[in-house]
């Protein structure tokens, strides 16, 4: 359950699907004056109506397949309100729809959706806030932005005008798709985060969607599109004095990159090569950038080791490496019966991006 507070909305509770941190569909507004109404939503997720404490509905809705809202009718006190036709999402829009209440005509000309239907008269989203039932939770459940008319999707906003998002994907190195909204498909996918896209909702909203990828790239997650994850070649030697190297390659922010590190400081006596997987809490070049202290250890038997190395650069970076090793660590004179190696130093990367 989760809380939003926005202007006309003093509170709004929302519920998280189950075992998944999807961000969830709004269950019942709460006013200034201590109102509450309560969300109806289809199997799209996208609200439908709002009805109060009785039973009663005082507001419902209907949009186009991206999103553009063709149908919104709203009552006056106490007076009953008729549900939109467009109840599937799929509907086209009325060449007129109602007026809101007061008699303000808030209406402005369409451009043609992008499915072909004809421009038509439709109201304006700034036109919401004059409803007794002020609501910005609509398309898919998600925030509508009243004054440029944009829906707040976490990581982006998303224009249902043109049925895109106003800035590049942060995994466009992985969908190839900058710009659009969940693969040309918004009757079946959702997308509430900006990132990637899931199926819609079962009906009844009781089941968390599954998610999935544009384009039919495989699953992926938010992890992806905000670290840096790769796999690494280095060699170390030490005997008092330290040095290292490193090659990676891997995706920062989900682009495809490669990054290097030299670094030197104190260790004890070995030699190896290693490899293994990395990771890091950099979401960009820079941040992976520039110089970081580290420290490491390894051990093994013979020839054949195993260790793990971590640093910490500037704002709080991040990184970890469990490396596998082919080389030798002399024996030293403590408890440990196996021979094994530390050190730690400064190192210096640098990124490349194609």
């Amino acid at each position: 359950i989760g809380n939003w507070n926005s202007g006309f909305i003093d509170n709004v509770v929302s519920r998280i699907p189950n075992n998944e941190q999807v961000p969830g569909l709004p269950m019942e507004q709460i006013s200034q004056n201590g109102t509450i109404l309560y969300y109806l939503h289809n199997r799209q997720g996208s609200t439908i109506g709002l009805v109060d404490s009785s039973g009663q509905l005082v507001a419902s809705y209907g949009y186009s397949p991206y999103g553009t809202l063709i149908c919104e009718h709203s009552s006056a006190a106490n007076q009953p309100v008729t549900g939109c036709t467009s109840s599937s999402d799929t509907q086209p829009p009325k060449p007129t729809p109602p007026s809101p209440p007061g008699g303000s005509s808030c209406q402005v000309p369409q451009a043609p959706n992008l499915l072909g239907s004809p421009p038509s008269t439709q109201p304006s989203p700034t036109c919401i806030a004059d409803s007794i039932a002020a609501n910005h939770f609509l398309y898919d459940g998600q925030y509508l932005d009243t004054v440029s008319g944009l829906y707040y999707l976490r990581a982006r906003w998303y224009d249902p005008a043109t049925g895109q998002f106003i800035s590049v994907d942060a995994l466009v190195g992985i969908t190839d798709q900058p710009y659009e909204y969940v693969g040309s498909d918004p009757v079946n996918l959702t997308d509430p985060t900006g990132l990637v896209c899931w199926a819609a909702l079962e009906l009844g909203l009781t089941k968390a969607s599954r998610q999935c990828w544009k384009s039919g790239y495989k699953r992926a997650g938010h992890l992806v599109a905000t670290h840096t994850l790769g796999w690494c070649v280095g060699g170390q030697a030490g005997y008092g004095y330290y040095v290292q190297f490193n090659l990676c390659a891997g995706t920062i922010h989900g682009r495809f990159s490669l990054w290097g590190s030299v670094g030197g400081g104190g260790g004890s006596p070995g030699a190896a090569l290693n490899t293994g997987p990395f990771f890091s809490n950099a979401s960009c070049p820079s941040q992976l950038e520039g110089p970081f202290a580290f420290t490491g250890a390894s051990a093994g038997e013979g020839k054949i080791g195993a260790g793990a190395e971590g640093s910490v650069g500037g704002s709080g970076i991040w990184t970890f490496e469990p490396q596998y090793s082919f080389g030798v660590r002399l024996p030293m004179p403590t408890p440990i019966p196996i021979p094994f190696e530390t050190h730690a130093g400064v190192s210096y990367t640098d990124v490349w991006q194609p």
